[in-house]
């Protein structure tokens, strides 16, 4: 890993922005006096990376400068032939900002310890493995300085992680052992190779080449021995089928009579013969009978009708009685309809007669109250007399209405 640019600002002693650039440089010495900030550079650049430093690993809020209210580091370095940029903060309240960006690609890693998983990888050293590997603290130096030879050497394991490497001395000598071991094992099995070895491995060399040629003619034989399976497999089923043929054969031959047996049968089949003879002319006969049987049925049947005409004719006589039932019945109830209807007539016309004989009555009061009325135009007029109003025949204005009813005979005529 090379530093190339450093930027810190409110970290510890530096206040203000202090920018340092290590680019270009092969060898550089940082010099001032006590309390000037130079083993803050080295802290800034170890916090930049693992977000703590030697010192300081938990409480790292006491980094920040006691003038300031946050304290802010921007490392660019390059690793492995790519630069990258740790940029990390540390403000008195609230979270701090982690933020690892790879310049060539762009690819940012965010968060505390995703940010120092990243650079542990990049960098392939832990924390411890960087403070003593590339940063020796001033306060172990100063102790290495004031401490015995005895002490000295503690010190220097301690800075150096000699522990370390005595563990990892340890462990290869152990693996060391294990490896004699695994030697002496392979070796034993060295001493019990046979000194012909190479004699034996020819020998198997041509028995393996052999044997391939013999599979080769095995493979060139395989279509011609498929084919003499298969006329193997039909001659065995050709021979099955005769075997069974002739069992067949030999049962038959087993049911055929002796010879003295043939005249018995003979006899039997003439007789049987005869038999059959007789029965067909009985058959034949039976067929004429039944011949004229059926012609004997077609006549009755044409003379009478069949069973179902008959079947028929009984549905279609019952029929007709009902129906000649319901007919009665009609007609009995025609006849008191019509028994109504004149009756109905019958006060139809005299309804009619009084109709008329109202109606005459009717003209005749009319034409009395109209004759009643015209005798006594005076006393109709006045009826019609309204104070105020001026009188129909004398055009006088009426002061009242005279009293006085109508004549008896107009309101008996009314």
């Amino acid at each position: 890993m090379r530093p190339l640019q450093l930027e810190i600002s409110g970290f510890r002693s530096h206040r203000d922005l202090t920018t340092i650039d290590f680019s270009h440089r092969t060898l550089l010495a940082i010099v001032g006096p006590i309390g000037a900030g130079k083993s803050s550079i080295l802290d800034a650049i170890c916090y930049a990376l693992y977000g703590k430093t030697p010192r300081i690993q938990r409480d790292v809020r006491s980094l920040v400068c006691s003038r300031s209210d946050a304290a802010h580091v921007r490392l660019r370095f390059s690793v492995a032939g790519g630069v990258f940029e740790a940029r990390r903060s540390i403000p008195r309240r609230g979270q701090g900002e982690h933020v690892l960006t790879d310049v060539a690609s762009g690819d940012v890693a965010l968060g505390a310890r995703e940010v120092t998983a990243r650079v542990e990888e990049l960098l392939g050293l832990s924390f411890d493995a960087f403070r003593s590997s590339v940063l020796l603290a001033q306060y172990q130096f100063s102790k290495f300085l004031d401490a015995p030879s005895g002490d000295r050497t503690k010190i220097l394991k301690g800075v150096f992680r000699v522990d370390q490497i005595t563990a990892l001395h340890a462990a290869a000598k152990a693996r060391l052992a294990d490896v004699d071991v695994e030697l002496a094992g392979v070796t034993g099995a060295l001493g019990v190779i046979p000194d012909d070895v190479e004699e034996r491995h020819a020998a198997r060399r041509d028995a393996l080449a052999s044997l391939a040629d013999r599979v080769r003619a095995l493979e060139a034989a395989l279509p011609e021995e498929r084919r003499l399976t298969g006329e193997l497999h039909d001659a065995r089923a050709a021979r099955d089928r005769a075997s069974e043929r002739a069992e067949a054969a030999a049962a038959a031959l087993a049911r055929v009579p002796p010879a003295s047996d043939l005249d018995d049968l003979a006899t039997e089949q003439r007789a049987a013969e005869d038999a059959l003879v007789a029965a067909r002319a009985t058959a034949t006969a039976a067929e004429d009978a039944c011949a004229a049987a059926e012609r004997a049925l077609e006549e009755l049947r044409s003379e009478t009708g069949d069973e179902h005409a008959l079947y028929a004719a009984r549905a279609a006589a019952r029929e007709h009685a009902a129906a000649r039932a319901e007919l009665e019945d009609l007609e009995r109830r025609r006849a008191a309809l019509e028994e109504a209807v004149a009756g109905a007539e019958r006060a139809a016309a005299g309804a009619a007669e009084a109709e008329a004989a109202a109606r005459g009555a009717l003209a005749r009061a009319a034409r009395e109250r109209a004759e009643a009325e015209r005798s006594d135009m005076a006393h109709a007029l006045r009826e019609h007399l309204t104070p105020g109003e001026p009188c129909p025949v004398c055009e006088q204005v009426v002061a009242a209405a005279p009293a006085g009813g109508a004549p008896p005979a107009l309101d008996a005529a009314r």
